[in-house]
């Protein structure tokens, strides 16, 4: 009688550690086909990946006022030209500071004209100033 009542226990013993093997299997994240007779097995495993997208060319900043106008931080994410308009600055002209950040990278153009261009270079502008006669347009185009 002992002999069977360990054989019972031995049992159940197997009976629940083949229960908690397989429930352990049930979150596999893998999927798969197999074909017999050949027996051809095919398995894919998720994975995350990182898409790559291109990032968007810059686009022109543009900026608009009249008279005397601080116009306060300028990021420029690359080279560029910066273009500008004052169609009253013919004769007392069109002045634009700017401190940049980097080496010597400043924004000063002062001209007696109704329009001019200048190279800018990629910076960060702060306490950017106009000082024109009128109505002004300046326009910041990254290089191709």
């Amino acid at each position: 009688m002992k002999f069977v009542k360990l054989s019972l226990l031995g049992f159940g013993l197997l009976l629940v550690i083949g229960v908690i093997a397989t429930a352990g299997s049930h979150g596999a994240k893998t999927t798969g086909t197999t074909q017999s007779p050949a027996l051809q097995t095919t398995t894919q495993t998720a994975s995350k990946t990182a898409a790559k997208t291109a990032a968007a060319p810059a686009k022109p900043q543009v900026f608009a006022g009249n008279g005397s106008e601080n116009l306060g931080t300028i990021v420029v994410p690359t080279d560029s030209t910066l273009t500008w308009s004052c169609a009253s600055c013919t004769e007392t002209g069109m002045q634009i500071l700017a401190d940049g950040q980097g080496l010597g990278n400043d924004i000063e153009v002062m001209q007696t004209a109704a329009s001019g261009k200048s190279a800018v270079s990629a910076d960060t502008y702060h306490n950017v100033t106009v000082n024109a006669d009128g109505a002004f347009t300046i326009t910041i185009t990254p290089n191709s």
